[in-house]
């Protein structure tokens, strides 16, 4: 058991240990766990702390890291590491939290078709997060999102009917939009479709 638990210390990922003195801090930690808790009681209990505080300390480099490596993309032109980029302005992960630049990078890879930018572009418009909101903006989002087939936008279209976001509410068309999500596969709609599956314009709206 002791073993074990060294040999998955030793196996946290090298990314981290590139600085000479983390390596060492690792290495201490790791002997700590091999020599000094004989216990394996102790084993199990200090190694998922000692894994926790890992994490704790090297996510902020990791997480610089990623984000430079998107940025990297982002402005070699590619959709997917702009959309990844602006998640983590929106998050603050590995870089300073900026909603509107999160926006930025959201437009840039929407214009290229990507789908689920669209689909968060259109929540950013229709939260009016790092931009004005304007929820017949967000509609228009997720109707470009959904002509690809894409589940998430059709899902969005199906909430956008259903609550009556940037067009009047519908939930004959809400069902429909569910439907095809959720032939998708997409659990959500599937969830949504048959809660509302009986449902009528004037019934009482569910929060989902």
């Amino acid at each position: 058991m002791i073993l074990r638990m060294y040999g998955r210390l030793q196996k946290m990922p090298q990314l981290l240990l590139k600085d000479n003195g983390k390596k060492r801090y690792f290495e201490k930690i790791s002997y700590f766990c091999l020599v000094k808790l004989k216990n394996i009681d102790k084993v199990k209990y200090y190694g998922k702390i000692i894994v926790t505080v890992l994490i704790v300390l090297f996510a902020n480099s990791i997480q610089s890291q990623t984000a430079q490596q998107y940025m990297a993309g982002a402005k070699k032109g590619d959709p997917c590491s702009q959309m990844f980029l602006a998640l983590c302005y929106q998050e603050g992960k590995g870089v300073a939290k900026d909603d509107s630049v999160a926006v930025y990078w959201l437009e840039k890879s929407s214009r290229q078709g990507l789908a689920e930018s669209q689909v968060i572009l259109g929540n950013c418009y229709r939260e009016g997060k790092g931009v004005e909101k304007d929820s017949v903006k967000a509609f228009e989002l997720y109707e470009q999102a959904s002509w690809c087939g894409a589940s998430l936008g059709l899902d969005a279209m199906g909430d956008s009917y259903y609550y009556g976001i940037g067009v009047e509410r519908d939930v004959i068309r809400a069902r429909h939009y569910y439907a095809l999500a959720a032939k998708k596969g997409y659990k959500k709609s599937k969830m949504k479709y048959d809660r509302i599956r009986f449902a009528k314009d004037d019934d009482a709206v569910i929060e989902f």
